[in-house]
């Protein structure tokens, strides 16, 4: 299934904070739902880092380019279903999806249960 997205690398403004910045990542959920995390501009001075980034959702950006789209082919029939990573082994369902800005894209998986230690 495709899906209309915000390009990442798209520079634009958070309405609530009103820092400029990028967007670097998006996830997708169960609901087709989609946040993005904007990174704004701007080093920490107390580690050299770049500033923390922030989780949003699209009515949040301003001063989006008229080519801000583009379509997304996603495998929306692996979320809801058991998976297993196959380097570590790590086992789970499948809840969402993340797409990075250099085009990586990644399955969030949800083990079973609860850690006995932290309920």
């Amino acid at each position: 299934m495709k899906i209309r997205t915000i390009k990442l690398g798209t520079v634009c403004q958070d309405k609530a904070t009103g820092l400029q910045g990028t967007l670097t990542h998006w996830i997708c959920d169960m609901g087709k739902r989609i946040d993005y995390l904007f990174q704004p501009e701007g080093i920490n001075p107390d580690n050299g880092q770049p500033v923390e980034s922030i989780p949003l959702e699209s009515e949040r950006l301003e001063g989006l380019p008229k080519d801000w789209f583009e379509d997304i082919e996603v495998p929306f029939d692996i979320l809801g279903t058991p998976v297993t990573d196959k380097a570590s082994g790590f086992s789970g369902v499948a809840v969402a999806f993340v797409r990075h800005i250099n085009g990586c894209f990644h399955v969030v998986i949800q083990p079973p249960g609860v850690l006995a230690k932290t309920n």
